[in-house]
């Protein structure tokens, strides 16, 4: 700890080893810390507005999303010869927020936009982007590798200028959600309690669902699919702290931050 002080002051004492902490080390810690917090703070919030424990970040098939766009750019790398590896993070990004436009668009066909139309919405395109997933996987078997290991997620390909694109986007909309903590509250008391307190809650749902869709079609595009973090955490806050939104999705962000760096420490 005390040589890693030191070089962090002065790097120049060592390049080599400075080189290893803030070219590899120190972009991946920040990664894993702007990743977990963001995974928390949503997982937070759509268990408070679908009301629903089991709510998680990928429930509104942004994942699945973010997924299939970047095997499409995969195996397209494949077909044509060109170099797209540095283009997958583009490729998912629109996949994600296509996935979210479909289960949007899904949802106002037989539903008004509430909760049960979203998650519905939401749980049919994941199946379809799913399936296409598998078929592109069985087409594409000199990509396989590739596609299932972007699937997987991964944090080893962190980098400064990864880390300046998703920053913006992953603080300004988790400072969203938390400015939206008593709207979460008033309607964690029911629907009718929270439109009696004046809260338009269709337009709460739309707001949250779109911030936080953002924010993970942000981070899976450069980090592919972390599932865990963002189910277990928030329960993990509600259990130490209670279930205050104004202090839940804070210590999601924080406790997220740290276990998925502690799980990045322990899986190297």
């Amino acid at each position: 700890p005390k040589d890693i002080l030191s070089i962090l002051w002065n790097s120049s004492q060592d390049k080599t080893k400075g080189l290893i902490i803030w070219q590899l080390r120190a972009p991946r810690i920040i990664m894993a810390t702007l990743t977990g917090a963001a995974l928390s703070t949503v997982g937070g919030a759509f268990q408070g507005i679908l009301r629903n424990p089991l709510a998680d970040p990928y429930i509104l098939g942004v994942s699945a999303g973010a997924a299939l766009g970047a095997c499409i750019g995969i195996a397209l790398q494949h077909a044509t010869g060109y170099y797209l590896a540095p283009y997958l993070p583009l490729f998912a990004f629109f996949g994600a927020m296509f996935s979210l436009y479909l289960v949007y668009r899904s949802s106002k066909i037989s539903f008004s936009v509430n909760s049960t139309g979203l998650l519905l919405a939401g749980v049919a395109i994941t199946f379809l982007f799913s399936a296409l997933i598998t078929v592109l996987l069985a087409l594409s078997k000199s990509e396989l590798h590739s596609m299932i290991f972007w699937i997987m997620g991964d944090l080893s390909t962190a980098t400064w200028k990864k880390i300046s694109i998703i920053s913006l986007p992953v603080i300004i909309g988790c400072l969203l959600l938390f400015f939206s903590s008593l709207d979460l509250n008033a309607l964690s008391l029911g629907e009718e309690e929270a439109l009696h307190l004046g809260i338009n809650t269709g337009k709460l749902r739309i707001r949250i669902f779109l911030i936080s869709s953002i924010i993970i079609a942000t981070v899976v595009s450069f980090t592919g699919i972390i599932g865990f973090v963002g189910l277990i955490i928030p329960h993990i806050a509600r259990l130490l702290i209670g279930p205050d939104h104004r202090v839940v999705l804070p210590a999601s962000a924080l406790l997220g931050a740290i276990f998925l760096v502690l799980c990045d420490v322990l899986a190297r």
